[in-house]
């Protein structure tokens, strides 16, 4: 797909903002920790965080019928953004999944997190959002299903912190160890990533001319549905203030990623609360 075609595709959504003003990924990191740490509504803060892995911010595009989905959903009181991936200057890590999501989660690029790569390590000197919140005593949940989440990106955090991280074999597992958490009271702050997406771009190409790919994103919208449902009925919801998120580590051409294309490296937030970002 043509940049020129991306980006019109693209401007047939809302977005808050523009492919001009896009969001670095490591800005949400402020937005989570100031939830918690400066909310100043009197209620109990309390975060869900659902990553859609490989997501193309385009694919956006083929959501008909935003009243079942979950991004414009949360879009409706909230905003849905463009971001970008793949370090301060272009190119200055890969778009791939685990320097994705540890730019979000720690709210840092390589350059200070050590995560180039898939196989490289998070630095020790610097701490995850989820261990961050766990260190503070706001009890933490992590749901994932590719294993390097927790045996290379993370390792140094589960050795020190292993009842944060929930494993499970696929995303129906995750599904069920992210709606346990949500329905367990003493947990604030839930982070889960589903793969459905990643795997079918990488099967069948990153693109919303593939049937497989949009399948995949519809999978990951009726789980976030379930689970933003699954929110929205507790019994204490009027007690507590909820951040719900929905975001991607990176995009895709073809059928792979990690390049420093606009397809790769473009990206999305959508939350239930405004994002207030200033360069």
């Amino acid at each position: 797909m043509k940049s020129i075609k991306f980006k019109k595709m693209v401007a047939t959504v809302a977005f808050t903002n523009t492919l001009q003003t896009t969001i670095p990924a490591t800005a949400l990191y402020s937005v989570m920790e100031e939830h918690f740490l400066n909310n100043k509504t009197g209620k109990i803060p309390k975060l869900l965080f659902i990553g859609y892995d490989g997501c193309i911010a385009n694919a956006l595009t083929t959501r008909t019928n935003i009243d079942e989905s979950a991004i414009f959903t949360l879009a409706k009181s909230g905003g849905l953004y463009l971001g970008k991936t793949g370090g301060a200057k272009k190119g200055g890590q890969e778009t791939s999944t685990a320097p994705g999501w540890a730019s979000l989660f720690t709210g840092t690029w390589a350059t200070t997190n050590g995560v180039y790569h898939n196989d490289d390590e998070l630095a020790k000197t610097i701490s995850p959002i989820f261990y961050t919140l766990e260190f503070k005593q706001i009890k933490s949940k992590f749901c994932f299903s590719w294993d390097p989440h927790r045996s290379v990106t993370y390792k140094n955090v589960a050795e020190m912190a292993p009842q944060i991280f929930c494993q499970a074999q696929d995303d129906d597992g995750t599904f069920d160890a992210m709606k346990k958490s949500i329905e367990d009271d003493s947990t604030q702050a839930i982070f889960g990533i589903l793969e459905y997406l990643d795997h079918a771009g990488h099967t069948f190409g990153f693109s919303v001319s593939k049937e497989k790919y949009i399948e995949a994103l519809s999978d990951s919208e009726r789980v976030a549905s379930k689970l933003i449902d699954i929110v929205n009925k507790r019994k204490t919801l009027d007690l507590e203030d909820w951040l719900i998120v929905i975001t991607t580590d990176h995009g895709g051409v073809n059928r792979g990623h990690g390049g420093r294309t606009i397809m790769e490296s473009t990206i999305f937030f959508a939350s239930n609360k405004k994002i207030f970002y200033s360069t």
